[in-house]
């Protein structure tokens, strides 16, 4: 799912992405990232994923950050210690 070596948000949810976050996504980061869309199913339920859930992975393909929303502020405050 992230062969690309660049960041991926991977949106697990019942309905698609919204337009809005789409481009919260592309205003929020100084560098590209991939949006990967899933539905919200039985395995992922099982997993303990109940509603929707943003997950950024890094080009390394490990976790950069885990959110049930898409906060813009949360995100910018989280990175801002890797990137002024």
């Amino acid at each position: 799912m992230f062969k690309d070596a660049s960041f991926h948000l991977l949106y697990i949810g019942e309905s698609k992405l919204s337009h809005e976050i789409q481009d919260a996504v592309k205003k929020t980061f100084s560098f590209p990232v991939k949006i990967i869309e899933k539905n919200l199913t039985e395995p992922w339920k099982k997993l303990g994923v109940n509603n929707q859930l943003f997950v950024l992975v890094r080009p390394d393909n490990y976790m950069a950050f885990i959110s049930d929303t898409f906060d813009e502020r949360e995100l910018k405050n989280h990175f801002k210690k890797y990137f002024n």
